[in-house]
């Protein structure tokens, strides 16, 4: 086989840009006028920090200590009516999002209680980042170019973790981290023991046991098909164990995928190709409060129409609506989206059928990342009859009826398919795949 061209993408979202105080704020606000408001003093200090290409983070100083609520109000220099968020009593922050990329924007703070309201505070502006790709610069040694592997976020120590994957010759045994706490993100091998031999498998983070969980894939060379669970602590020195199970155990299976509810403590685990060949529409859960984890099959107990079988799909975990989102895959290629109904009684699939507009073309081998703070879906490039997509859509969840739009970031965009984790501290989506670069993309 040919050896594949190592790379590592970053999108980045956005940037950190500065607040400047700008006079006082808008005089289209009445403030009451009852005796409420004359009690009400106006915040100070507002601080204004863009994160990423879509958000602006503010902060102030509460002088009036007996408000009901704050509304921060926010306008671009193109619209004449602001728009406002609301902060509750005693708080002294929010972060507004679904914001225009690279766009100046004013905002200004109000105490509020009952009817009446503070005059308001200074005006500050901020200005957000650029919805932009670019590679991302580490230090250490990069991991070797691969596919076939997976990336997830440790969240608790804020470190991208690459296991798995297949370099063109062997399958890689090595589990590296990016650590993304410096300004420039350091490469580091972090498993001193040989965890198992995949590719295709699926990999979720377990912020409550501060660990890894690795089920299914296969190795090559030899060809071997898997249905272990396998556990990566990450806290104290890095120890691969093979968990044991009780349950339904789903068949070996690999190109399936895999979502962890932490507020559960269950993984779903959905489609693939099992060792016969056979395209999946299987969903499995797995109770990890159970000691051992025990497995359950659910397609019997589900109402209502199934997804198709399908492999090299995503599957992100909408944590705001409470649901699994599947989208695209093989065989097709397709480009439906499927949600799962994860809160409470028995789950359920919804195909969810996008409002109006263009909707992107059916792919496979893509990646998806759940962006949290504007709750939308991200996906990014793939691979489909017309060859390998390098487009970027977001989908929005927020709305009833969700719709795709396309963002066109400029930059350098990756030219390799593979995983994306979504680094939210930061606002931008982290790709790693076909090469040894990183990329990221702000968002």
């Amino acid at each position: 086989m040919k050896p594949i061209r190592q790379a590592a993408w970053v999108l980045f979202l956005g940037t950190i840009v500065s607040a400047v105080g700008c006079g006082g704020g808008s005089d289209d606000d009445d403030d009451g006028g009852d005796s409420a408001a004359e009690k009400l003093k106006a915040p100070t200090e507002v601080q204004v920090t863009a994160r990423g290409s879509s958000l602006l983070d503010v902060s102030w100083k509460d002088n009036s200590l007996d408000e009901d609520s704050f509304d921060v109000s926010y306008k671009n220099t193109n619209q004449e009516t602001a728009a406002s968020a609301v902060a509750g009593a005693n708080e002294n922050r929010v972060t507004l999002s679904r914001l225009a990329p690279s766009t100046e924007y004013e905002v200004y703070v109000r105490a509020r209680k009952g009817t009446g309201r503070s005059a308001p505070s200074a005006t500050v502006t901020a200005t957000t980042g650029k919805l932009e790709w670019s590679i991302l610069s580490t230090s250490g040694t990069k991991p070797p170019a691969r596919v076939d592997h997976t990336l997830v976020m440790d969240t608790t120590q804020q470190r991208m973790i690459v296991f798995g994957g297949f370099d063109g010759i062997n399958v890689n045994l090595k589990t590296l981290a990016l650590d993304l706490k410096s300004s420039t993100p350091s490469w580091s091998e972090i498993s001193s023991t040989a965890g198992p031999q995949r590719r295709l498998h699926s990999a979720v983070y377990d912020p409550v046991k501060k660990r890894m969980l690795v089920f299914g894939g296969y190795s090559y060379p030899p060809t071997n098909y898997y249905d272990e669970l396998w556990e990566l602590s990450l806290s104290g020195s890095p120890t691969w164990k093979q968990l044991q199970v009780k349950g339904a155990v789903p068949s070996p299976r690999v190109a399936h995928s895999a979502i962890l509810d932490s507020a559960a403590k269950k993984m779903y685990v959905f489609g693939g190709v099992d060792s016969n060949g056979l395209d999946r529409n299987e969903l499995f859960t797995l109770d990890l409060e159970q000691d051992p984890p025990v497995w359950v099959s659910m397609n019997t107990g589900l109402q209502g129409p199934l997804p198709l079988p399908r492999y090299r799909h995503t599957a992100i975990h909408d944590r705001i609506k409470n649901q699994m989102i599947v989208y695209g895959g093989l065989p097709g290629p397709m480009n439906d989206v499927w949600a799962l109904n994860l809160e409470g009684g028995v789950p359920q699939w919804k195909n969810i059928t996008p409002s109006g507009g263009t909707v992107p073309e059916g792919r496979s081998e893509h990646s998806a990342i759940f962006d949290k703070a504007n709750h939308r879906m991200i996906v990014f490039g793939g691979v489909n009859n017309n060859g390998t997509k390098k487009d970027t859509w977001a989908f929005d969840l927020s709305a009833v009826t969700p719709s795709w739009t396309e963002l066109v970031p400029p930059g350098t965009v990756p030219q390799n398919r593979g995983p994306a984790v979504a680094d939210a501290v930061n606002q931008r989506l982290l790709f790693f795949g076909g090469s040894d670069d990183t990329y990221a993309l702000a968002h």
